[in-house]
């Protein structure tokens, strides 16, 4: 059995077969990925106030 982990890259859909062995690194790495995202957005979304506030 095999997973699929999809993502677009320049407007077009992509996919990566993950094998079984790998897909609880796979899910982590996914994961984490999210989280660094969101905190990039907090991160920026502060900077704006910043620099609204100046």
């Amino acid at each position: 059995m095999k997973s699929c982990l999809t993502w677009k890259e320049n407007k077009k859909s992509k996919a990566l077969y993950i094998p079984v062995a790998h897909l609880e690194d796979a899910q982590l790495w996914s994961a984490n990925y999210k989280k660094l995202k969101e905190k990039i957005k907090e991160v920026s979304d502060f900077h704006k106030k910043l620099l609204r506030a100046k």
